[in-house]
């Protein structure tokens, strides 16, 4: 049975008592698992911090950064055309969303020109970086180098870089807000990479990290254990 809205508020409002009160978060985005989506969402967490959040004594921005820095991710380029060439941003909030059809979503800030190019372009590439491409992730990440050393490629005008572990080009499918974030959402038209990956790129405690790629499956690794939640 769907949640209503009141419900949903009631349960914001009793997680946010207690995140303050154990010294967590600040806020956070509480989807609707009976499928309503967006709109049964309290707006407020949506579209920005509220002013009673904002006083919350030690449920701070930098609480949060903190304890986020613990979650060891990959590190992948989002590029699009641009109007004098290819343009990107590195994040590392890539999230697979669905199998059929194929899905992936990732953030970006309300102020990421590469994201207003991609609403009014319509498509993009994610590109998952290896550990080589470290120079890559630093210039598209605010830290330009004198001269590029990876080299770009283009399909159905959408530009990509050689050597990523898997490049996936993706026509935009929808935009949602997340306070001083969009969630963009891309629907998979092309996806390919190398037959056997290198050694990925990782971000862990507010810098690169790197482990060396294990071709050898071990016993009782889990395999695609994202797609069974």
């Amino acid at each position: 049975m769907p949640l209503t809205v009141a419900v949903v508020g009631a349960i914001v409002a009793l997680t946010r008592r207690w995140c303050c009160i154990c010294g967590y978060i600040r806020d956070f985005v509480l989807l609707d698992t009976a499928g309503a989506g967006f709109d049964a969402i309290d707006s407020n967490l949506l579209n920005g911090p509220t002013e009673e959040s904002r006083g919350m004594n030690g449920c701070t921005a930098q609480d949060f950064r903190t304890l986020f820095r613990r979650l060891t991710t990959g590190v992948t380029l989002i590029a699009v055309a641009g109007e004098a060439g290819p343009i990107g941003m590195t994040v590392n909030s890539l999230t697979p969303v669905s199998l059929d059809p194929p899905l992936l979503l990732f953030c970006a800030s309300l102020t990421s020109a590469t994201a207003k190019r991609i609403a009014a372009v319509g498509a993009f590439s994610v590109n998952v970086l290896a550990a080589d491409q470290q120079d890559v992730s630093t210039h598209h990440a605010g830290r330009p180098l004198p001269e590029p050393t990876w080299r770009w490629q283009e399909s159905e005008r959408i530009p990509w870089i050689e050597g990523a572990n898997a490049t996936f080009r993706c026509r935009l499918v929808a935009e949602h807000p997340g306070g001083d974030h969009r969630i963009l959402i891309g629907g998979i038209d092309e996806m390919f990479g190398p037959a056997t990956a290198a050694t990925p790129l990782l971000y862990h405690g507010g810098k690169y990290a790197r482990l060396p790629y294990d071709e050898v499956e071990p016993p009782g690794r889990i395999d695609e254990l994202w797609w069974t939640g």
